[in-house]
């Protein structure tokens, strides 16, 4: 159930984030490079504590020019007995090299952020993931039919990537 609760909104999410955050590949295809933590509250801790911390990290992230990465906390409003936590870090790179490098100069050296993150959040997962844009919507219009999702997939032997992208048509043609 947790799985599918963060699937569910991560993926409403991602298409929230919108161009600032995407990549064209060579094919065409927009990926959004995306980072999870999931995180409950520490004891006499909240919200207003949490937002404290990440006005510390907007000004560490703008004095180390991390310009190609943004970060959202998401609040479930949806719960259940399933559900482990309390609030989700969302980042996400305009590519995959973007997402790497505000991974290391984090680690290399976040200022103590980290040890003021702990103080008020106990995260129990940290994943990663891809988000494919197989075809946009033209000129960044939303879709009138609904959003189709795949996730934890594998091509069958001899499939490619792109190949995925070709949309058959009944008659044959491909777009």
């Amino acid at each position: 159930m947790k799985k599918i609760l963060i699937s569910t909104v991560v993926t409403s999410l991602v298409f929230l984030v919108g161009s600032g955050t995407v990549s064209a590949q060579d094919d065409g295809m927009l990926v959004i490079p995306v980072e999870l933590f999931t995180c409950t509250y520490n004891s006499r801790q909240d919200p207003d504590d949490l937002d404290k911390v990440i006005d510390k990290w907007n000004a560490w992230a703008d004095e180390n020019e991390l310009d190609d990465y943004a970060a959202w906390t998401l609040t479930p409003y949806y719960f259940g007995p399933e559900q482990e936590f309390d609030v989700i870090w969302m980042g996400a790179g305009k590519t995959a090299v973007a997402l790497g490098k505000s991974q290391d100069a984090y680690l290399a050296d976040n200022d103590g952020l980290d040890d003021d993150f702990e103080e008020v959040i106990s995260c129990d997962s940290h994943s990663n993931f891809a988000s494919v844009n197989f075809k946009a919507p033209p000129e960044g219009a939303t879709p009138a039919t609904s959003v189709l999702t795949f996730s934890d997939c594998t091509y069958k032997e001899g499939a490619s990537f792109s190949a995925v992208s070709a949309r058959r048509w009944p008659s044959g043609r491909n777009t």
